[in-house]
């Protein structure tokens, strides 16, 4: 019996190639029926993607350099997720919308991306004994985005050319503030409505210095028009480094007014003592996270009052410290 080394799902029409595939692959007959392809190692496999036409969804990795020279055949891609080379030709793809770039992939995309349809870019850096980079400049030229995201990303700097994506309506910075000394001005972004700048840390990493917090609120500031926010897990080190507090008690600055289209807010794992005071003045706030603080169930009873259509989430994972 041959050891199986890929497997084919007809429910989702998706293929998984786990390890170099023996040749009988491609005599499959379910080739053309293929829409969601992942390949784990492109490099062992040296896969001919002109096999696989109907593909909307691939994932292809790599463990070493490894160029997608072929990769313009699938005119019905629609999502691309990889660490491998792409190659000149991908800006012809008309129909990829989402691209998902991580390590090398980074370093190498071709000029003519930035004239690429893709409207979703999602970002992962983190090479194991490199030095942080600043963030591609690829990115700023890409001005169709509509949505970008920063997963662990080790990047030095953001530049203010993030201005230039005046069609961003989604912005996620997640576990990718470590190396930062600075954070850019957001004020060219009129059609933002999701943000997230959170100060979480995997792997390893280092906290962010708190100080760059107070730069972050200060640009946030000037998103009126945000629909959801998430600053989570920014806290001080210490009582000096508290930017917003009463005596003992910690808190965050009151700058939340200006936010009357807010509908989520999510301010978790910030070691908050008690919340800003125009926090229940949101009228239009659906959901307030609260996870891992040091509120007081008065307090939160007060604001559900004030604002009985809200879902206080988190509420069993706080205990007040006084």
């Amino acid at each position: 019996m041959k050891k199986h080394t890929y497997t084919y799902t007809p429910a989702c029409k998706a293929l998984v190639v786990f390890s170099k595939p023996t040749l009988d692959l491609y005599q499959e007959p379910y080739l053309n029926e293929i829409e969601d392809l992942s390949i784990d190692n492109a490099a062992a496999f040296q896969v001919d993607l002109t096999k696989f036409p109907q593909v909307k969804r691939l994932t292809i990795a790599t463990k070493e350099p490894y160029t997608l020279d072929d990769l313009a055949h699938l005119q019905q891609l629609e999502e691309l997720n990889t660490n491998c080379f792409l190659p000149e030709s991908v800006a012809k793809l008309s129909q990829l919308k989402t691209l998902k770039l991580s390590d090398q992939a980074l370093l190498h995309l071709p000029e003519a991306w930035k004239d690429s349809a893709v409207t979703s870019l999602s970002l992962y850096y983190a090479p194991k004994g490199e030095p942080p980079i600043p963030m591609p400049d690829f990115v700023y030229q890409m001005t169709q985005l509509e949505a970008l995201e920063l997963t662990l990303c080790n990047f030095s700097e953001l530049s203010e050319e993030i201005n230039r994506l005046t069609q961003l309506k989604v912005l996620k910075i997640k576990c990718s503030m470590t190396h930062l000394n600075d954070f850019p001005s957001l004020s060219g972004l009129l059609n933002l409505r999701h943000l997230v700048v959170d100060g979480e840390t995997v792997q390893g990493q280092l906290r962010p210095k708190f100080a760059l917090f107070s730069k972050v609120l200060e640009q946030v500031c000037q998103l009126s028009e945000l629909e959801t926010l998430d600053i989570s897990s920014w806290y001080p080190k210490n009582q000096k480094e508290r930017i917003a507090f009463e005596g003992k008690k910690n808190s965050l600055p009151d700058v939340f007014a200006r936010f009357h289209k807010l509908k989520k807010l999510t301010i978790a794992w910030m070691k908050l003592d008690y919340l800003p005071p125009t926090i229940s003045q949101l009228s239009a706030l659906e959901e307030l996270n609260i996870v891992a603080n040091y509120l007081a169930e008065e307090e939160l009873d007060h604001v559900q009052q004030q604002l009985p259509q809200l879902n206080i989430v988190g509420r069993g994972h706080n205990k007040s410290r006084f």
